[in-house]
Parts: structure tokens; C-alpha cells; sequence
């Protein structure tokens, strides 16, 4: 293999290494604006309360992915207002 060919490779796995990770936090970042509107809380009490719950649900379930505790969160609010 020559020296271009591992360039272009390793600059691919970088673009889709930001890519994938970008993905992620954007999503993250969308769920927990999604909770901050169902609160009805001010900006720092919703944070508080959602660093909270989120210390508590990584507790009872540990090993799950961010996104999973968020969305969990996020389902459990919307149950409780209807």
C-alpha cells in the first residue's frame, strides 16, 4: 500500500470518526432542548433537574447510552402530563 492510499484512508475515518460524532451530540443536544420545553421550568432549574434524573436513572440502569437515559426522561414527561 502506498503512502497516499493510508493518507486518503486515514483522512476518510477522520471525516466519519466527526461525522458519527457530530450525529450523536447534535442528537443529544436536540433531546435535551425537547426537555427544557416540557419543563416549564427556568433554564437553570430544568438543568438541575434534569442532571438530576439523570443521575438517578444512570443509577438504576447503568451501561446505557446517553441518548437512552434522555429519551427514557423525556418519555416519563410526556406520560406524566397526559
Amino acid at each position: 500500500m502506498e503512502a497516499i492510499d493510508v493518507i486518503v484512508i486515514a483522512i476518510i475515518s477522520a471525516l466519519l470518526t466527526g461525522f458519527i460524532y457530530y450525529r450523536k451530540n447534535n442528537r443529544i443536544t436536540k433531546i435535551k432542548r425537547r426537555y427544557m420545553e416540557l419543563a416549564h421550568q427556568s433554564p437553570e432549574n430544568a438543568e438541575k433537574s434534569l442532571e438530576l434524573q439523570l443521575s438517578n436513572y444512570r443509577k438504576k440502569h447503568p451501561k446505557k447510552a446517553e441518548e437512552w437515559y434522555l429519551e427514557k426522561i423525556i418519555e416519563d414527561l410526556e406520560n406524566d402530563r397526559r
